[in-house]
């Protein structure tokens, strides 16, 4: 875990970062987005990870809602994915309505999300 986590910051770290950061004073995850559908597989799934992280400690969670639900559409099966979808659900539930409750409903797994530690 964490030699993945090292990997991720060399590979992902910067430019995802600034992306982040840049999404975060513009109020606009579109460049971000485009940037992490631009990655392979599994970074990709890793980018959204770092991105929603740092949206979502950040208090901009309005922000890392939108990366939830294109990592639901695109990864629905991940386990970082249930776990965002759970602290969505757990957290901040009143969010669920920006993903949509039927787009909640269809992708979130309980009980995959039950599985998940409290870092996915």
């Amino acid at each position: 875990m964490v030699a993945a986590a090292l990997v991720a910051f060399f590979l992902l770290g910067p430019s995802v970062r600034t992306k982040t950061m840049k999404a975060s004073d513009t109020g606009s995850v579109d460049e971000l987005l485009a940037h992490i559908k631009g990655k392979s597989a599994w970074a990709r799934v890793v980018a959204y990870n770092q991105a929603i992280r740092h949206l979502w400690d950040g208090y901009q969670r309005h922000l890392a809602v939108q990366l939830i639900k294109e990592l639901a559409r695109d990864h629905r099966d991940e386990f970082i994915t249930q776990y965002w979808l759970d602290q969505v659900k757990t957290v901040e539930p009143q969010l669920i309505i920006s993903l949509g409750n039927t787009f909640f409903n269809r992708h979130y797994q309980p009980e995959v999300a039950a599985q998940c530690g409290s870092f996915g």
